[in-house]
Protein backbone atom coordinates (compact mmCIF):
# COMPACT_ATOMS: atom_id res chain seq x y z
CA UNK A 1 0.00 0.00 0.00
CA UNK A 2 1.17 3.24 -0.73
CA UNK A 3 1.64 5.83 2.13
CA UNK A 4 -1.93 8.53 3.31
CA UNK A 5 -2.46 11.61 4.13
CA UNK A 6 -2.93 10.77 7.71
CA UNK A 7 1.03 9.28 7.18
CA UNK A 8 1.94 12.66 6.18
CA UNK A 9 0.30 14.26 9.14
CA UNK A 10 1.86 12.14 11.50
CA UNK A 11 5.44 12.21 10.28
CA UNK A 12 5.43 15.36 7.82
CA UNK A 13 6.89 13.88 4.95
CA UNK A 14 4.59 15.24 2.59
CA UNK A 15 6.34 13.93 -0.09
CA UNK A 16 5.72 10.50 0.34
CA UNK A 17 1.69 10.46 -0.11
CA UNK A 18 0.90 7.91 -3.07
CA UNK A 19 3.95 6.22 -2.71
CA UNK A 20 4.65 2.37 -2.16
CA UNK A 21 7.28 2.21 1.15
CA UNK A 22 10.66 0.94 -1.07
CA UNK A 23 9.99 4.35 -3.46
CA UNK A 24 10.34 7.40 -0.39
CA UNK A 25 12.71 4.71 1.91
CA UNK A 26 15.27 5.06 -0.94
CA UNK A 27 15.84 9.24 -0.19
CA UNK A 28 15.95 8.52 3.29
CA UNK A 29 16.52 6.28 6.82
CA UNK A 30 13.52 5.30 8.96
CA UNK A 31 14.08 3.30 11.50
CA UNK A 32 10.97 1.68 11.23
CA UNK A 33 12.21 -0.37 7.93
CA UNK A 34 13.77 -2.72 9.76
CA UNK A 35 10.57 -4.01 11.51
CA UNK A 36 8.38 -4.13 8.03
CA UNK A 37 11.31 -6.46 7.04
CA UNK A 38 10.90 -8.39 10.04
CA UNK A 39 6.87 -8.95 9.64
CA UNK A 40 7.09 -9.97 6.48
CA UNK A 41 10.12 -12.86 6.74
CA UNK A 42 8.58 -14.03 10.11
CA UNK A 43 5.27 -14.08 8.58
CA UNK A 44 3.75 -12.03 11.60
CA UNK A 45 3.17 -9.10 13.20
CA UNK A 46 5.85 -6.54 14.72
CA UNK A 47 5.88 -3.96 16.80
CA UNK A 48 8.53 -1.47 18.13
CA UNK A 49 9.07 2.19 19.16
CA UNK A 50 11.79 4.19 18.37
CA UNK A 51 12.82 8.03 18.17
CA UNK A 52 13.65 9.30 14.51
CA UNK A 53 16.17 12.30 14.65
CA UNK A 54 15.42 12.85 11.03
CA UNK A 55 11.76 13.99 12.40
CA UNK A 56 12.62 15.89 15.68
CA UNK A 57 13.33 13.58 17.93
CA UNK A 58 9.78 12.55 18.31
CA UNK A 59 9.17 8.89 19.39
CA UNK A 60 6.62 6.30 17.41
CA UNK A 61 5.22 2.97 17.96
CA UNK A 62 4.99 1.16 14.27
CA UNK A 63 2.63 -2.51 14.50
CA UNK A 64 3.74 -3.99 11.03
CA UNK A 65 1.42 -6.58 9.60
CA UNK A 66 2.23 -8.84 6.82
CA UNK A 67 -0.28 -9.39 4.17
CA UNK A 68 0.57 -12.28 1.95
CA UNK A 69 3.80 -14.41 1.38
CA UNK A 70 6.88 -13.04 -0.08
CA UNK A 71 7.69 -12.44 -2.92
CA UNK A 72 4.26 -10.92 -3.42
CA UNK A 73 4.10 -9.80 0.49
CA UNK A 74 2.73 -6.37 1.56
CA UNK A 75 3.01 -4.94 5.00
CA UNK A 76 -0.07 -2.92 6.29
CA UNK A 77 1.76 -0.35 8.94
CA UNK A 78 -0.36 0.93 11.52
CA UNK A 79 2.19 4.03 12.95
CA UNK A 80 1.44 6.33 16.28
CA UNK A 81 3.48 9.09 17.79
CA UNK A 82 3.84 8.04 21.49
CA UNK A 83 6.17 11.06 22.14
CA UNK A 84 4.52 12.20 25.47
CA UNK A 85 4.43 8.93 26.79
CA UNK A 86 7.73 8.16 26.51
CA UNK A 87 9.52 11.47 27.51
CA UNK A 88 6.82 11.08 30.81
CA UNK A 89 8.67 7.92 30.93
CA UNK A 90 12.00 9.32 30.93
CA UNK A 91 11.21 11.68 33.11
CA UNK A 92 10.09 9.39 36.16
CA UNK A 93 12.84 7.10 35.03
CA UNK A 94 14.85 9.86 35.58
CA UNK A 95 13.51 11.26 39.15
CA UNK A 96 13.43 7.55 40.59
CA UNK A 97 17.30 7.81 39.84
CA UNK A 98 17.83 11.14 41.59
CA UNK A 99 15.71 10.50 44.26
CA UNK A 100 17.75 6.84 44.75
Amino acid sequence: PAANAAFARLTGLHDAVGQQLREFTATRELPWLECCQQAVAAGAAVATEFCDPALGQRWFKVDAHPLGAEPDARVAVFLREVTERKRAEQDAAFLLYVTD
